[in-house]
């Protein structure tokens, strides 16, 4: 079970390629970033935050882990909405 949150990323989220975080194993986020890209067609509210990662593909980092995993938490709460008119 995780915690809800209403938006997929948190408001005025700076992100930069070295930000001075422990960088993480590149095939585990991108396996992460990559299956979620499909989400894309049934939540079109989440495209914004998979755009940005996929910047950070290269170069990944904890703090970048962080706003996926709250993209996906977004998305567990999100099912319940129905449709997302959000784009």
């Amino acid at each position: 079970m995780c915690k809800p949150i209403f938006t997929p990323i948190a408001h005025r989220k700076i992100l930069c390629k070295e930000d001075g975080a422990n960088k993480i194993r590149k095939n585990n986020f991108r396996g992460i970033v990559g299956s979620s890209i499909f989400l894309t067609n049934i939540r079109p509210g989440i495209e914004y935050v998979i755009s940005l990662m996929v910047i950070f593909m290269s170069h990944p980092s904890i703090v970048h882990l962080k706003v996926v995993k709250r993209m996906l938490r977004y998305v567990r709460v999100a099912i319940t909405f129905g449709m997302d008119y959000s784009y």
